[in-house]
């Protein structure tokens, strides 16, 4: 009804038509199992902006989608060598990844991004490009889960990242830059990621609407 509303009253000329929408860019902070992917795409849905996420860049760039970023067939082998083992890329790789990603059409007005940064520095980085692309500062959740919750996610959603033996060290990773990147991020919105799908969407949801 308040969308009829609105339309209504911009077509009468009662409200002046914003040049652009409001731009919005929110950053999915967790460990592996933590819903961060999900959650992303829920946000996508809802705010017409794209999900992005580091796994997938990796992907597309070794060659699993649809184009390869970049002739350095030396990189591209590293990052295969990253996706498989579920090992940490370089910032230099993940930095260069995002900013050309960010820097595309569809991320105009914001977007989502789940799995980067892996650093304080990268966040510092990550920032400065925000400001280049005339971006806002980004909302940052923080999906805080439990280990327990965390491996047996890893485990039953059987991706090729979390074949056995690969997610306890992908765990163990997060668990040891989270101090960091966290503390680049005092003002993070922390969010039970225990909880039920649906709650943690309700939560998110709050956060987002409170902008």
């Amino acid at each position: 009804m308040k969308a009829k509303v609105l339309r209504f009253a911009l077509a009468l000329g009662f409200l002046a038509t914003p040049a652009f929408p409001q731009k919005m860019v929110v950053l999915m902070i967790g460990a592996p199992g933590s819903g961060k992917s999900t959650q992303a795409k829920k946000i996508s849905s809802k705010y017409g902006i794209p999900s992005i996420s580091m796994a997938d860049l990796l992907k597309t760039a070794q060659g699993h989608g649809k184009a390869q970023l970049g002739p350095d067939k030396k990189l591209n082998k590293r990052m295969a060598a990253a996706v498989d083992s579920g090992a940490m890329i370089s910032s230099e790789t993940a930095n260069s990844l995002v900013v050309q990603r960010i820097g595309e059409k569809d991320a105009l007005n914001g977007f989502i991004l789940d799995g980067y940064p892996f650093t304080a520095d990268d966040a510092a980085a990550f920032e400065k490009s925000l400001a280049h692309l005339h971006l806002p500062k980004p909302v940052v959740i923080d999906l805080i889960v439990s280990d327990s919750v965390a491996l047996q996610r890893m485990e039953a959603r059987r991706r090729a990242d979390d074949k056995a033996g690969l997610s306890e060290p992908r765990l163990m990773d997060w668990r040891k830059q989270e101090a960091a990147i966290l503390s680049y991020y005092p003002d993070a919105h922390k969010i039970n990621g225990d909880q039920s799908e649906s709650q943690v969407w309700s939560a998110i949801q709050e956060v987002l609407g409170a902008r």
